[in-house]
């Protein structure tokens, strides 16, 4: 393709404001997609979408925007991508919703098109985008500045993260403690615990973490499946947390109060003074109980 042509439209690109972009949302119908149909749309903006039994498909989705965002199911993710990056352009910019980076955006970089990684920190159940966390990780782009623009005038926390070093910390923001939470929740189910019982004698304590379970079991299992069984770092990170397990467990069963405040205090001391906010923050959570 001629220089000057790509050099035209690159100019075209940079020069158009980022709002009159039409942008397609594949995986509209979505919970998460259908936030941000909904959201763009109040701003202003041309939203399409596509999804299953859509009038609309995929290949005609892409044909009619400027800017494509896959927001579809992360085990099904690279799938979906690698069936419809063939008819992406260079002037087009392809994002993803989803909540592993490196290998969607690897897939993403095999289409003409520029590249940016996306990852909303949150569900569609937010009151209001104002101060929530977007992560994103541009790959192959002209338009990080005018992206970034556009998403924090929704009110959005804007993050620039290396894929790589994102999903290793995924590995801890979600994999770590979603894990927790599925495992307590199957250790209630094994004992049979009446949950009604529980909440009639709790502690606010109880009630928060509980709540963070029943959060995760009201939700889609293949999403907390995948994020627990996709990540590259799930295996390392499980590892640790049985041993941290085995130690208080052995610990406990021994009987041995000396160790256990020993092992608590030095974990007290790595994690600071987070410790102290920490219980202030969740001290005043406690009175939304």
């Amino acid at each position: 393709m001629d220089i000057i042509f790509l050099l035209n439209i690159f100019f075209q690109m940079l020069n158009k404001n980022f709002k009159k972009n039409t942008i397609g949302i594949i995986g509209g119908r979505g919970a998460l997609g259908a936030y941000f149909a909904k959201l763009f749309r109040n701003g202003d903006v041309k939203v399409l979408i596509s999804d299953l039994n859509t009038k609309l498909s995929n290949e005609e989705l892409i044909k009619k925007s400027d800017i494509v965002i896959f927001s579809v199911p992360l085990h099904l993710a690279t799938e979906i991508i690698a069936k419809n990056i063939k008819f992406l352009r260079k002037d087009q910019l392809v994002m993803d919703f989803t909540s592993l980076k490196s290998l969607q955006i690897k897939e993403m970089l095999k289409s003409k098109a520029q590249v940016i990684g996306m990852h909303p920190m949150f569900g569609p159940s937010i009151l209001s985008p104002k101060n929530q966390i977007v992560l994103y990780s541009p790959a192959r782009t002209i338009l990080e500045k005018k992206f970034v623009k556009f998403i924090k005038s929704f009110g959005f926390i804007v993050e620039k993260i290396d894929p790589q070093k994102h999903d290793k910390l995924m590995s801890i923001v979600q994999v770590l403690i979603h894990f927790k939470a599925i495992v307590l929740g199957k250790a209630l189910e094994n004992l049979k615990i009446d949950i009604k019982d529980t909440l009639k004698v709790a502690s606010p304590a109880y009630q928060m973490e509980l709540a963070m379970v029943g959060r995760i079991f009201a939700q889609d299992p293949n999403l907390y499946g995948a994020i627990e069984i996709m990540n590259p770092e799930s295996k390392k990170v499980l590892n640790i947390l049985e041993e941290s397990f085995n130690l208080y467990k052995d610990i406990i069963l021994e009987k041995d109060l000396k160790k256990f405040c020993k092992e608590f205090e030095k974990t007290s001391d790595f994690m600071g003074g987070y410790c102290k906010k920490a219980l202030d923050k969740t001290s005043k959570l406690f009175k939304y109980l």
